[in-house]
């Protein structure tokens, strides 16, 4: 097919076959999809002429989720194929952010093909009604029908109503029903207004959607990943401590997170090309929903190293949104999470390009974010010269986050652990024995509590 056509072979791909094969992608996302669609209804009006149509709905939309579906495998078979922290690039990103607008381009066709078929739906419903009543007439001898004074349309509408009617005496009510009609618009009666038509087809786009997502963000993402990999066994955190003239200095952030942050701070320049384009920033925002969900594996690692053998999804999600619960408990308190800085001078446009890049600098910082968290409790032993290694490691990061602007960066975690870890290992072990575990969420941190304290006891 034309999809797989795009992407012959998915070895050692390069900058320039991404950028063509996300070009080609989107291309056969505004043409391949819609034609088959238009082309599918067009047959189902003239070969059917309304009836039989929950089997038409249903071969048509078993036909659209098939080609999604392939937009889909094509785009993972490039993800697997791209070693991107090897290669990355600020244009690597640009090219990435592409398959947003094949994303946004699918929901938008199924979103007009189905309007159009309810219209199309109601329409060859009033054409069922004409001929019925013709026929009516004719049978009461009121009338007679002179095929020459017929139309192509009525005559299509006619035969199919001679050929399909006694099977399918029901058409009108489903055609009403289908195109929202009566009392519900739907597969089913009363299944309210707007109800999807093309269900397999939409499910398809969704998953086309979080395929995307997942595409921009190995591109953003997959240098700070590679970078925080290997640093729980890193030499550094059984350092015993030094009284030579270098320490009076204090402990610089090591070379690990420095890579992370120069990463971060690079994506800005990285982002801003895509969204600063008009047409790619509207098409793009049509599917950034549920964007956040892309960085969710390393919180729920998280969760698994801190003891908790649940990662229930509403304990994630209270993790990544760092408020409420979270901050009545870290060190810090409120004071743990900035807010992004609005500026009532900047223009719309500007705004709408901040936000965008915005959404992708906090996917990629939560991601960081419990990725970090993770390999700090994967550290075997912790000195107290590792422990002012990892204290100046997290500050540096949280002056990243805070240079960035973005709402709810650094998150309160990263202080938190910060403070831990110039604990004495006595007031450490008092505090966690006052802490109240009844719920997953506060057991989950008391976890890293006390894996923090058993780090730091075996160093000490």
């Amino acid at each position: 097919s034309s999809v797989e056509a795009v992407v012959p072979s998915c070895q050692n791909i390069d900058l320039e076959d991404l950028t063509t094969a996300t070009d080609s992608l989107l291309v056969v996302a505004q043409e391949d999809v819609a034609k088959a669609a238009e082309a599918a209804l067009g047959r189902f009006e003239f070969l059917q002429g309304g009836y039989h149509a929950i089997t038409a709905l249903d071969i048509m939309d078993q036909e659209l989720a098939r080609r999604v579906q392939l937009l889909v495998s094509t785009l993972q078979k490039i993800v697997n194929a791209m070693d991107w922290a090897a290669v990355f690039d600020e244009p690597h990103v640009l090219a990435a952010l592409q398959v947003l607008k094949i994303a946004a381009t699918c929901k938008t066709q199924v979103a007009q093909l189905q309007e159009q078929m309810r219209q199309r739906f109601l329409l060859l419903r009033e054409r069922m009604a004409t001929v019925s009543a013709r026929e009516k007439e004719a049978l009461e001898g009121r009338s007679f029908l002179i095929p020459d004074a017929l139309s192509p349309v009525e005559i299509n509408a006619l035969l199919c109503y001679e050929i399909f009617q006694k099977d399918d005496d029901s058409a009108p009510a489903v055609l009403t029903r289908l195109g929202g009609g009566g009392n519900g618009v739907g597969r089913t009666q009363g299944s309210g207004a707007g109800a999807v038509l093309l269900g397999q087809t939409q499910t398809a786009v969704s998953q086309l959607a979080a395929t995307c997502h997942k595409f921009v963000f190995q591109a953003c993402s997959s240098v700070p990943q590679k970078h925080l990999k290997d640093m729980a066994a890193m030499s550094s955190w059984k350092e015993p401590s030094s009284t030579a003239a270098a320490d009076s200095y204090g402990t610089l952030p090591q070379s690990y997170i420095t890579q992370v942050g120069e990463h971060m701070l690079a994506l800005v320049q990285a982002l801003e090309p895509f969204a600063s384009d008009k047409k790619s920033l509207a098409l793009a925002n049509e599917v950034m929903s549920d964007v956040r969900q892309v960085a969710e594996q390393p919180w729920r690692d998280f969760i698994s190293t801190c003891g908790q053998k649940d990662s229930h999804n509403v304990i994630i999600q209270k993790l990544m949104k760092a408020d409420g619960e979270i901050l009545d408990y870290v060190v810090g308190g409120d004071d743990a999470v900035i807010d992004e800085e609005d500026d009532d001078d900047d223009g719309v446009e500007d705004k709408e390009v901040a936000a965008f890049c915005n959404a992708w600098l906090d996917v990629v910082g939560l991601a960081v974010t419990g990725r970090l968290l993770e390999r700090i409790l994967s550290i075997p032993t912790l000195t107290e010269k590792g422990c002012e290694h990892l204290n100046a490691d997290l500050s540096y990061l949280q002056n990243v986050l805070v240079a960035l602007g973005v709402s709810g960066h650094p998150h309160p975690l990263l202080g938190h652990v910060s403070e831990l870890v110039t604990l004495d290992s006595s007031m450490l072990s008092e505090r966690i024995k006052t802490m109240d575990k009844t719920n997953q969420l506060q057991a989950t941190l008391v976890g890293m509590e006390q894996r923090l304290a058993a780090m730091k006891s075996v160093g000490g």
